[in-house]
């Protein structure tokens, strides 16, 4: 979300777009990601000063944040008094990064049982070859969308069962 402008995102659709051209596969893709926005990052969004295009802007004006200086602050603020890092991997032990952020994502839908082609949609990625791609005539959004809310109440310390909520519950 580090290059998201302003323009991709409808907080009253709940929906970023990311255009073609800032698509990593742009040249395999023929369509925008669309990415469904839950409750409570829109709340964020709202709330967030906009002070240019970029929802987060770099030192330059009319750049993002760059990867570093987001790499630095999450360093930052993952700091305790002790100045030791309070989240880490549990399993190697060590801190978080923002890619690991994505991968935190990958296993906790892992773990709650949701589909493989669901989960890498989710983080943009292309489902299946490119004939597999050929039939294939949906980006899963509404589930996505219920994805999103459930990970949102992940996140906020919320309990989730074991499946997304219902449709029905997003509102």
């Amino acid at each position: 979300m580090i290059g998201a402008k302003w323009s991709e995102i409808d907080l009253k659709a709940k929906t970023w777009t990311i255009p073609l051209a800032r698509l990593k596969d742009r040249r395999t893709r023929s369509e925008p990601h669309r990415v469904p926005l839950s409750r409570a990052l829109t709340t964020v969004l709202r709330a967030l000063p906009r002070t240019g295009d970029h929802v987060f802007p770099g030192r330059k004006p009319g750049e993002p944040l760059s990867p570093m200086a987001m790499a630095m602050l999450l360093k930052k603020i993952n700091r305790n008094g002790s100045g030791k890092p309070r989240w880490v991997d549990p399993r190697s032990g060590r801190p978080i990064t923002p890619h690991g952020l994505r991968a935190t994502f990958r296993t906790w839908g892992e773990d709650k049982g949701l589909s493989r082609d669901l989960l890498e949609e989710a983080l943009g990625h292309q489902i299946g070859n490119a004939v597999e791609r050929a039939y294939r005539r949906t980006d899963s959004f509404d589930r996505r969308r219920a994805v999103m809310a459930a990970w949102a109440r992940f996140c906020r310390g919320k309990p989730v069962g074991a499946k997304p909520p219902k449709r029905r519950d997003l509102a």
